[in-house]
């Protein structure tokens, strides 16, 4: 009797089970049997969509370049781009005023191998290299005839020089010889303009006396300085050929672009081969005096930082275009 009433309940209990797994279709497979709009999340908490299977990518930085022991970094902002000696600054690209150069006066810092046409001011460094300039072209020439007629112009001075010559001379002289405001080298206190005037009161232009352009063409890159505008390289430079005006870039450019005939727009663009890492310029003067120099792309952000060595003297040029320009002695 026991075994039979046992059997008995547990006969109840399968039809039960199976009436119930028949209303919901639970656990049997087939097809859907629910009906429409009836709540079936029982015992589910619906937490939005079903992200169980996903995983999560994970966001890591790419570790930073190994820098070579002997070098450090130097950070620099957008604002040391628009600084140095190195700065092109073009018909394309203007000057902004900021780029930290100490201008003095002429009277007070010249030498006596020259002469000055005006109150003109020129930055110190390049005043220096300037005077030695001047002192090596009178002892070859046996006169101290030169004479400086424009160096520094701030922005209200490079307008009346236009507005100048635009009354004087028209629109196609100042296209091709006047700078924009803004746009002329001579805001840095880096360019110089020469003509010739005599211990008779007689006055020349340098194209009046070739022998003056001729050996400061050849001689200039000793100082630091360099023709800005050679007549064959106009339709670079969009200024017309001006044997006067000279640029100082410091000697080891002077030099390199002296001897490879290259304008500051073709140097600034051929030292862009030149990355940091990659391989580095080598220069060596004529005076046996050495040089390495390489580029650094400015970064995107507004803050770069430029690789620089530990142990010997360099500087950092900004381009005023895209990047830094790092002269290390050797």
């Amino acid at each position: 009797m026991l075994v039979a009433a046992i059997l008995f309940m547990l006969l109840i209990s399968v039809i039960i089970f199976a009436a119930r797994c028949a209303m919901g279709n639970i656990g049997f497979g087939g097809e859907d049997t629910t009906p429409s709009g009836t709540d079936m999340n029982i015992g589910i908490i619906d937490s939005g969509d079903d992200t169980s299977d996903i995983t999560e990518p994970v966001v890591t930085t790419p570790p930073e370049p190994q820098l070579d022991p002997k070098y450090q970094y130097s950070v620099m902002t957008e604002a040391d781009m628009h600084r140095g000696y190195l700065l092109l600054i073009n018909g394309d690209n203007e000057y902004n005023f900021d780029g930290g150069f100490t201008v003095q006066d002429f009277r007070g810092n010249m030498s006596s191998s020259y002469k000055l046409g005006g109150s003109y001011k020129l930055e110190q460094r390049a005043m220096s290299w300037c005077n030695k300039m001047m002192d090596a072209i009178k002892a070859h020439m046996g006169t101290g005839d030169v004479l400086i007629n424009s160096a520094f112009r701030t922005k209200e001075d490079q307008q009346k020089i236009l507005d100048y010559y635009l009354t004087t001379k028209g629109e196609e002289y100042v296209k091709m010889y006047v700078g924009t405001p803004g746009f002329s080298e001579h805001h840095t206190g880096l360019a110089i303009d020469f003509t010739i005037y005599t211990d008779k009161g007689e006055s020349y232009t340098f194209d009046d006396k070739p022998e003056y352009p001729e050996w400061l063409h050849a001689n200039s890159y000793k100082y630091g300085f360099v023709q800005r505008y050679p007549a064959d390289k106009t339709d670079i430079t969009g200024i017309a050929g001006e044997s006067w005006h000279y640029r100082f870039v410091g000697k080891p450019h002077a030099y390199y672009m002296v001897k490879e005939k290259l304008c500051l727009e073709e140097y600034i663009e051929f030292l862009r081969g030149f990355e940091y890492g990659d391989r580095h310029l080598a220069i060596t003067d004529d005076e046996g005096n050495s040089w390495e120099i390489y580029f650094v792309p400015a970064d995107e952000s507004g803050t770069t930082k430029v690789p620089v060595p530990k142990y010997v003297e360099y500087e950092i040029s900004g381009n005023n275009v895209d990047g830094y320009i790092v002269t290390c002695d050797m």
